[in-house]
């Protein structure tokens, strides 16, 4: 985030003189200069810096106590009176130097050593401010007591340090450690210091792409600045700016807007070097939001009152005219006067060429006008200025590729190299720029990899897969190029590794923390974690249903606010317990193996084949792996291929109507043949068996493969039940990713496994206001599900266990009860929220005698651990949900496999009563005979269509429920095992006849 390069803290009290001086006079003077310093005396303080300088020049002085003292005092003086960096510097390294010549490590050279930390800050040398600041707190931990006071100023110091340096978690830590000071302190540090520590963290998140929780963070800063001292400060400035950023991100323009606003009130000529940064940054939200000609306005406004107040040679004039350079580009302004405005910026950098966060900004808006305008290889060039040649940098700087610092802050250079660098293999094919692109992209997405295993928000996680996506699928088409070339397995392994990390990473990352805590953290320390991110989602529910109504309550929805921050402060506080005490959850969580072709071989059947998909916009990518084959088959696709699918879904998930039924009928069946044709045609010459693993990708989700026509078909009588279905040629379960289904697979085969099943009665319930504005398609009521509790009693009376019917299937003994069985059975209704999945709801039955409400949000799934082989969500649209581009459906069901569960079936849309519980009970027949998951719902499938009706041979009706994750049986095949022991026995036959046929001796 732009605009952090404050100085705070400075070490401006002076130790009083107690030492020996060469002269009485010199003695006289520091003692002077000490209290004109105080009072910030700059005449006398003038006057007393010539006649100090007078003596020390004399030569006559040689006692390094008072060469350094008297250093420490003319550094200091110009500092912070005169603001003369550069003879600051000399005077302080001088004093530091003497200290060290004499041994002298007191409180004075602490202060000396953070003096000399906040010049290079401010110059914009990071990494020396780093080391200057990191042996003061050092000096001052062996001299004060333990968290002494006197630590704070370097905390505040090294937490805006390492924010520069992108060293986020180190920023934290510091941050952190003054928020404790001033918890121990009360009132003795400014409230304006203590907003700041807030405000580093919210950016440092905020960098992060932890957007919601930097939200949480920049709204404690704001409400911790002094009311009297805040408008038109740079710390106010950037709060504001902090805010408006995020909200951006979080995709919030209205709100953002206003806080725009709100800072831009106090911006005039007086504080316009505290502002420029909200201004710049209002200009380019003005840019994205299409105004341009507004953009203009505010940009040429600032650029005069800049130069009015700094001149053209400032930072403040390089960055902010960089942008309009770059916007007078897309306004189709000539290039020559577009070259002179990006001059300007460049003639800063010139003079200034340790200042290498303008240089980052100005260069990234100069290389993106350079991409804009089809430069692809000035951008390249660039590009590598800033980031390759490290060379041009002296001691004194600070490079910009640093191998021991999170490299985040290249993120937007890196990106514009990779897409320039892939322009140009459009254009001219050349295998060496596929090399340097693939270079380009890895190094980018392990930035993306990294930063997703530190999140703690699946909100984050789901908008960095969104945003780093075309970068994964970038490197597929990459690889899959120099594969078509030179037909090495290699490249197609490195296209099936990227494909796997552009599908539900963030699922997988969340997945693997909540295994880390299951299997290394004790019981009681992690209830104590399931407790704190129950009361989170509660609260953001809370929140979640007050904006919902026509005019919120603005106090109430800030109470809960400050409600989840402290909650998710304890959380944060924990889970640092966690990985500092508890190495194995470090391992575990910070897992970054994806599977390979190999893995998947090894944990399926011989006879299993995956079929993994990714689309990009204009590229279908089909791979196929079994025991014979790794293969990738690429085909072109348009918008009309997506409106094929978007037609197809509508068509399998409607209710059939029996207007137009022939004509309906024959439009099914001839978009399932194409989409047949196009999906998996071309792969069944490498099949092996007739086991399907598919893997979708994007809209893909949303579609059952099974119900697909494998060859032309007409029927004149509308008979859908002859129809030559996928499913009567191929059995199919679905997982997320095959590093996701490798990490939940179930291999235990058990003689017994307990259900627990919940279908409740609703006796036309109402439903609350809240929830009917959320939800208005349920109309104020909800029809009970007759044969669900059926249904429920003939899945316990099958594999044992319990059933909860009617009033009794309440929410809580769902939750008391459910980490006890292996196979969890829910039929009940569904509300699904595409706006906000973590607030989907299954109901269940209303129970006065429980403080629960009834209704199962997604978030109290995902902090509900399970012990579940098979989840069976026999509800309506479990499946369904916010499909997120590279996570896929955000649906209830993934809480089900996120909370333990190996394996969910589940619905893709709403699941009539009637045929979905003749479907389940046929499954659950197959599931005792030891069938495999999706062997089982196939035969069920394949039953209930051979028995079905002309209208509910329809694929609405059947094709609904699929299998996602772990496929594997759940019982032992009576069958296969009679017939294996049977063999044995024959076998153990056959020998001891030959046995004792043989002769004797």
């Amino acid at each position: 985030m732009a605009g952090h390069n404050y100085a705070r803290c400075c070490s401006i009290h002076i130790i009083p003189l107690d030492i020996a001086a060469d002269t009485i006079e010199l003695k006289e003077l520091l003692g002077d200069m000490y209290a004109s310093l105080e009072a910030k005396d700059l005449t006398k303080a003038g006057e007393l810096e010539t006649k100090i300088n007078t003596l020390l020049e004399s030569g006559n002085v040689t006692d390094k106590k008072i060469l350094s003292e008297s250093n420490y005092l003319l550094g200091t003086y110009y500092l912070f009176l005169s603001s003369d960096n550069q003879k600051a510097l000399g005077y302080l390294e001088k004093s530091e130097r003497y200290s060290e010549e004499a041994d002298i490590h007191d409180s004075r050279y602490a202060k000396c050593l953070n003096n000399l930390s906040i010049i290079w800050y401010s110059i914009g040398n990071y990494s020396k401010a780093l080391r200057y600041g990191e042996r003061s707190l050092e000096v001052k931990r062996i001299l004060a007591v333990k968290d002494s006071l006197i630590l704070f100023s370097n905390y505040l110091n090294l937490a805006s340090i390492n924010l520069q340096l992108y060293n986020f978690t180190t920023a934290k830590k510091y941050a952190e450690s003054g928020l404790k000071l001033a918890e121990s302190y009360p009132g003795q540090i400014s409230r304006n210091n203590i907003a700041s520590l807030y405000l580093d963290i919210a950016i440092g998140l905020y960098r992060q792409d932890e957007s919601a929780k930097a939200l949480l963070y920049a709204k404690q800063a704001m409400n911790h600045f002094d009311p009297d001292a805040v408008a038109g400060t740079s710390s106010w400035s950037q709060v504001i700016t902090s805010i408006t950023l995020i909200l951006e991100e979080l995709n919030m323009p209205e709100q953002a807007e206003e806080y725009y606003r709100l800072g831009l009130r106090y911006t005039n000529r007086n504080n316009i070097r505290v502002n420029y940064y909200l201004a710049r940054n209002y200009a380019d939200y003005l840019i994205d939001a299409g105004k341009l000609k507004e953009a203009e306005g505010v940009l040429i406004r600032y650029l005069e009152m800049i130069k009015s107040v700094t001149g053209i040679n400032s930072q403040e004039y390089s960055v902010t005219n960089a942008l309009y350079s770059s916007l007078l580009y897309m306004m189709d302004k000539k290039e020559s006067e577009i070259d002179r405005n990006f001059d300007n910026s460049f003639q800063y950098l010139n003079s200034h060429p340790w200042d290498n966060n303008t240089k980052r900004y100005v260069y990234e808006e100069y290389v993106k006008t350079l991409y804009l305008a089809g430069k692809y290889n000035d951008a390249i060039s660039a590009i590598d200025n800033v980031t390759g040649d490290q060379s041009a940098y002296n001691d004194q700087t600070d490079s910009l590729l640093n191998a021991d610092r999170n490299l985040s802050y290249m993120i937007d250079l890196l990106a514009i190299k990779y897409k320039s660098l892939d322009a140009l293999i459009d254009l001219n094919g050349d295998d060496e720029l596929i090399f340097q692109a693939i270079e380009t992209g890895r190094l980018l997405t392990s930035i993306f990899d990294n930063n997703r295993l530190i999140m703690s928000e699946d909100e984050s996680r789901a908008n960095l897969s969104l945003s780093s996506r075309t970068f994964y699928t970038g490197l597929i088409k990459n690889y899959y190029t120099l594969y078509a070339h030179t037909r090495d397995n290699k490249y197609l392994e490195k296209a099936f590794e990227m494909s796997e990390k552009s599908k539900a990473s963030g699922f997988l990352a969340a997945t693997r923390q909540v295994n880390a805590k299951r299997f290394s953290i004790p019981p009681a320390m992690a209830d104590i974690d399931t407790d704190l991110r129950k009361k989170i989602g509660l609260y953001r529910e809370f929140i979640s249903k007050e904006e919902a109504v026509e005019i919120p309550d603005r106090n109430k929805i800030a109470i809960w606010e400050d409600e989840i921050f402290r909650f998710m402060r304890s959380r944060d506080s924990l889970i640092d317990v966690f990985e500092s005490e508890y190495p194995d959850y470090y391992r575990l969580r910070y897992n970054q193996k994806t599977a390979t072709a190999d893995d998947f071989l090894k944990e399926n059947t011989r006879k299993d084949n995956l079929l993994s998909y990714v689309m990009t916009e204009n590229k279908l990518f089909l791979f196929i792996i079994n025991r014979r084959y790794k293969e990738v088959i690429v085909k072109d696709i348009d918008p009309s291929f997506i409106s094929q699918l978007e037609r197809f879904r509508t068509i399998v998930s409607t209710y059939p109507d029996v207007d137009n039924a022939r004509e309906k009928c024959q439009e099914y069946m001839t978009l399932a043949y194409e989409l047949y044709k196009f999906l998996v045609e071309p792969v069944e010459p490498y099949l092996v068996g007739n086991k399907l693993t598919v893997s979708p990708d994007n809209i893909l989700s949303y579609i059952p493969v099974e119900a697909l026509i494998t060859e032309p078909y007409f029927s004149n009588d509308v008979l859908y039940r002859d129809a030559p279905y996928l499913i009567k040629k191929y059995r199919v379960s679905y997982i997320y990713s095959a590093t996701l289904s490798s990490e939940t697979k179930d291999f235990n085969l058990l003689i017994r496994n307990r259900a627990l099943a919940f279908a409740p009665s609703y006796n036309d319930r109402e439903i609350s206001d809240s929830i009917l504005t959320q939800y208005p398609e349920i109309r104020g009521r909800i029809s009970s599900l007759p044969y669900s509790r059926d249904e429920a009693s003939a899945v316990v009376s099958m594999c044992g266990g319990t059933a909860y019917l009617n009033d009794s299937a309440n929410e809580a003994l769902f939750k008391r009860e459910v980490s006890k069985y292996s196979i969890i059975h829910l039929a009940m209704h569904t509300l699904v929220n595409d706006q906000d999945p973590l607030y989907s709801k299954m109901i269940f039955s209303h129970s006065l005698q429980t403080d629960e409400d009834d209704m199962l949000n997604t978030y109290e799934v995902y902090n509900t651990p399970l012990n579940a082989r098979m989840v069976v969500l026999s509800s309506c649209n479990t499946g369904s949900g916010k499909l997120t581009s590279g996570e896929g459906i955000q649906s209830l069901a993934r809480g089900f496999i996120f909370s333990g569960g190996h394996s969910v079936v589940m619905s893709m849309w709403a699941v009539e009563d009637y045929a979905g519980s003749e479907v389940i009970k046929l499954f659950y027949s197959q599931i005792l005979k030891g069938e495999a998951k999706s062997q089982a719902l196939r035969k069920a499938r394949l039953m209930f269509l051979e028995n079905a009706d002309q209208k509910r041979s329809h694929p609405y009706f059947w094709s609904t429920l699929v299998v996602y994750g772990d496929d594997s049986p759940l019982y032992y095949n009576n069958l296969k095992y009679v017939g294996l022991i049977a063999s044995l026995l024959v076998a153990m036959a056959l020998l001891f006849f030959i046995f004792y046929r043989l002769p004797r001796s």
